[in-house]
């Protein structure tokens, strides 16, 4: 009996489980999937994107792959490298567990989504491209993107474990709210 009373109050105790939504303290709702972190502002009636950040300097880490959600079915990827330095003649390549896909120029933009001057970042701005990108990088392991010239290329990679139960987070919170 004691030890049954013992494990249910330990339990009751513990965070609650990946991929149940709480609320944070930026005011966001958030929920952990596996590598992926499921945010939406405004306490869940807001934006959304499922991000994944790596490493530990700075705020953001040393790289970032956001996907945010502007509609069900419809993204925006963006990525962040630190030492990224976007020039005119570079190239962007997404390798998802050995399949590679070079984006063209009109692809992809210098900076977030609504914001162009964000240093080493850049936005996936072709509807088509980001819909693949997505069902690619739901259906994969690991990705490496990468930015840069033939001789100077920088890769960012990205561990996918959890990115569909964070995207299906998402999109149930955004149906249940009616958008």
């Amino acid at each position: 009996m004691r030890l049954t009373l013992a494990l249910t109050l330990s339990l009751l105790a513990t965070p609650a489980m990946a991929g149940e939504w709480f609320q944070h303290k930026f005011g966001e709702a958030r929920g952990y999937h596996g590598s992926w972190l499921a945010v939406c502002a405004n306490k869940g009636k807001g934006d959304c994107r499922a991000v994944q950040l790596a490493g530990t300097d700075g705020v953001d880490g040393q790289r970032r792959m956001a996907i945010n959600v502007i509609r069900r079915g419809r993204y925006v990827i963006t990525v962040f490298q630190r030492g990224w330095k976007l020039g005119e003649n570079d190239v962007v390549t997404f390798d998802i567990d050995g399949d590679v896909m070079g984006l063209k120029d009109k692809d992809w933009a210098r900076g977030e989504m609504d914001i162009s001057n964000v240093a080493e970042t850049f936005t996936i701005v072709d509807g088509t491209m980001n819909t693949r990108l997505v069902a690619d990088l739901k259906a994969g392991n690991q990705a490496t993107v990468s930015m840069g010239t033939e001789y100077d290329r920088k890769d960012a990679r990205f561990d996918l474990s959890g990115i569909t139960a964070a995207l299906n987070a998402i999109e149930a919170l955004i149906a249940e709210r009616g958008n």
